[in-house]
């Protein structure tokens, strides 16, 4: 009897994982044949946010899709490198090669690469021969910005004579929490490292079936309800905007006291505001990540790559005023640390200056209930990082 129920799970364990390969195969063949144009706006944007084996996840090369942020939707793409680009063609690199490093507030989302401040940078040299590329990436902190490094300029022999790197508040927390060590092989530890050959499965999946998409969408189970309210919120914000152009109207964004508590509150921004966190666990992320970004000084020495530490002033500081000791403490190490290897650290601070009070400034340079720069933030930025940079 118990034999018998043994082979019947046996063979239904056979015949699913049969019919499963058979669809998986289908899918593959059905996604290839279906026209680029079609699914680009089908492609759910985290099947371009791959694993990788380095660095704990990526952008997918050659990828083409829509972002939704807010109510900006945007047609991204990414280059052979897999970095966000104008188009999806290979990389052009010239006599001088100069690299961005951040996270998401870098990488620019929400707005297209052309209206980023990296964008706009290259637009005014595009007749130098000097390269830009915006390696940066949603959720990347200082570990990442490490071993990324190592792996595209000693492993895959990429040549860059400058790397910017962006760092925040949030990058010193996801250190800390988030992210494990990069060992002696430049390799960024986490708890989702998968075996290579299961790793390439999976961002194959994820970036060529119709399952995945469907999937990605549905979850997690909240998420369908979420789309629909954002669905209805677009819808009423487009007809606002339409009715506001018909009346000549421009009505700009108020920042609300809910949305002020909300970015003041954050857990990453928490240490530079309250001592005892900053004495609780603060300084041991600090050290962390001064331990990340010392190493990758040293490996810019060593391979002759000038490396310029960013530290841009957030938006929660723009809400709340910061406790001065805290930070002034906060940039002085990272200064210092710059000091050691003839470095150099900007810190930008400028670009929001010159309106009537910080509250206004975070509404006009920031998306509303958010910490990343809008189009007019870029821009800002954009003039900023040309005043204080000699690129060429």
């Amino acid at each position: 009897m118990l034999m018998h129920i043994i082979k019947k799970i046996i063979k239904f364990f056979k015949y699913t994982l049969i019919y499963i390969s058979i669809y998986l195969v289908l899918d593959v063949f059905i996604f290839y044949i279906t026209p680029n144009k079609v699914k680009s706006k089908i492609y759910n944007k985290r099947a371009h946010k791959i694993h990788s084996k380095y660095y704990h996840h990526d952008l997918r090369p050659h990828a083409v899709f829509y972002d939704n942020w807010g109510n900006e939707k945007n047609l991204i793409y990414s280059n052979d490198l897999g970095f966000k680009y104008s188009n999806n063609l290979k990389s052009n690199f010239k006599k001088k090669n100069v690299l961005f490093l951040g996270d998401s507030l870098v990488e620019g989302v929400g707005v297209k690469y052309e209206d980023t401040f990296v964008g706009q940078i290259e637009e005014i040299y595009k007749d130098k021969p000097i390269a830009f590329f915006n390696g940066s990436l949603q959720s990347y902190s200082n570990g990442i910005y490490l071993a990324k490094v190592y792996d595209l300029v000693i492993r895959k022999k990429y040549q860059f004579d400058e790397i910017f790197i962006f760092f925040t508040a949030n990058d010193v927390h996801d250190d800390f929490f988030r992210y494990k060590e990069v060992d002696n092989n430049y390799v960024l530890n986490h708890d989702d490292k998968k075996n290579i050959i299961l790793l390439n499965f999976i961002n194959f999946v994820k970036g060529n079936t119709f399952i995945y998409q469907i999937a990605a969408e549905l979850s997690p189970p909240r998420a369908g309800i979420n789309k629909i309210k954002d669905a209805i919120s677009y819808i009423f914000s487009e007809k606002k905007i339409k009715e506001n152009h018909t009346t000549n109207k421009i009505i700009k964004p108020k920042v609300s006291e809910n949305v002020i508590k909300n970015l003041t509150s954050r857990k990453d921004y928490e240490f530079l505001y309250n001592e005892e966190k900053l004495e609780e666990w603060g300084l041991k992320a600090i050290n962390k990540s001064l331990s990340h970004l010392e190493r990758l000084l040293k490996l810019g020495r060593e391979n002759n790559i000038k490396i310029t530490l960013v530290y841009p002033y957030e938006a929660p500081f723009l809400l709340k005023k910061l406790n001065e000791k805290i930070f002034n403490k906060f940039i002085e190490y990272f200064k210092n640390l710059t000091k050691k290897y003839n470095s150099e650290f900007i810190l930008l601070n400028n670009y929001y200056t010159k309106f009537n009070n910080d509250k206004n400034a975070y509404e006009e340079l920031f998306f509303m209930g958010d910490v990343h720069w809008n189009k007019n933030g870029h821009l800002r930025v954009f003039q900023e990082m040309n005043s204080k940079v000699k690129f060429y």
